[in-house]
């Protein structure tokens, strides 16, 4: 209960912090972005760096995020501890010599491993830019016709977003980088959020410049 309640805290004051971003509109030199939400979009991020930008043997006509060797790392962690110990609690009670670690595996094992898996699963997926057909969209194969929510027409892309986030942890407290696609209506796409500034930075100005459109960086 106690941890739930500083979860709640936590969440709370950082959407207190959100509500009061301070953007220096007037460096953009774009009175459209007074129209535009300048607080993060998917609240928290890792305190490292787990993606980076890459450009496949393609001409120049493909840009992707991929993931980074940490990112990996980090996930497979709790991917191989959670089925480590599942396949040892299951071995223990299928020869009889520890029934009572069943619950060992239940609530810490099997719960390692469903968060490695869908992290690991996470991390791979690919931030494709097709810059031929125009498309943005998640994944190692690109959405069919009949899944165009899943496509983001990048000529509608009117400039692409870079904000800090502060997360505040239990025991931590670090910043996170969000990238944002900014589209025609005000509205906004999400594409990587990470704690490595650096990477960040020279992965978004190389990707404004590919899009043509320009970085407003509020970090």
């Amino acid at each position: 209960m106690k941890k739930w309640l500083e979860k709640i805290k936590a969440q709370a004051e950082q959407a207190m912090a959100a509500e009061s971003v301070d953007v220096a509109h007037s460096r953009f030199n774009d009175e459209f972005s007074r129209r535009v939400d300048w607080s993060p979009l998917k609240p928290g991020g890792s305190n490292f760096g787990t993606h980076y930008l890459v450009a496949p043997e393609s001409g120049g006509r493909t840009l992707i995020f991929k993931a980074t060797k940490g990112g990996m790392a980090f996930g497979l962690l709790f991917l191989i501890i959670g089925v480590a110990m599942v396949g040892f609690v299951a071995w223990q009670i299928v020869t009889g010599q520890g029934f009572e670690l069943f619950w060992l595996g239940l609530f810490i094992g099997l719960p390692f491993t469903v968060a490695g898996f869908f992290l690991v699963r996470w991390l791979t997926k690919p931030r494709v830019f097709d810059l031929v057909n125009r498309d943005y969209y998640v994944g190692f194969k690109k959405p069919g016709r009949q899944q165009q929510d899943n496509l983001t027409d990048l000529n509608r892309v009117k400039a692409l977003q870079l904000i800090t986030e502060r997360v505040k942890s239990k025991n931590n407290r670090y910043n996170s980088y969000e990238l944002n696609l900014i589209l025609d209506d005000g509205s906004r796409v999400a594409v990587i959020d990470h704690g490595n500034y650096g990477q960040m930075l020279l992965d978004a100005e190389q990707l404004a410049q590919a899009l043509h459109v320009p970085l407003w960086d509020n970090t």
